[in-house]
């Protein structure tokens, strides 16, 4: 398979890590930080202690977000951070290089201290 370039031979489609320019959220950080823990479900979560995953995307060219995956030690952890980042509509200013859009990986780290009552289902 071939990739396709653009006339000074870099790939259209590649993923990068470093730009020129960093992708933005309308707002900074902390507002893209404000609608993921408006987003997320704590009431899933019960027992006591802390958890942390991180969250992995590709900030498309238009600054929509795709392939989203979560890297953790809790699978509800990290179901649950997937479908919060899927869940924030606004889309990023785009990463850039050399004046043009790419795509961007990004890792958004994330901790939670969980302090739930554990619900155990009485049986009579």
């Amino acid at each position: 398979m071939f990739a396709q370039v653009n006339d000074n031979g870099d790939q259209l489609n590649e993923v990068v890590e470093t730009a020129d320019k960093i992708p933005e959220f309308p707002g900074g950080i902390y507002e893209y930080q404000n609608q993921f823990v408006k987003a997320f479900r704590y009431e899933k979560f019960e027992g006591k202690g802390k958890l942390r995953t991180t969250v992995i995307f590709i900030l498309e060219k238009d600054g929509s977000i795709t392939d989203v995956k979560a890297l953790g030690g809790s699978q509800l952890l990290n179901d649950e951070s997937i479908r919060a980042v899927k869940k924030i509509k606004t889309k990023w200013i785009p990463a850039e290089i050399n004046g043009e859009k790419v795509r961007f990986r990004l890792r958004f780290p994330f901790s939670t201290e969980i302090d739930q009552p554990i619900h155990i289902p009485l049986t009579l």
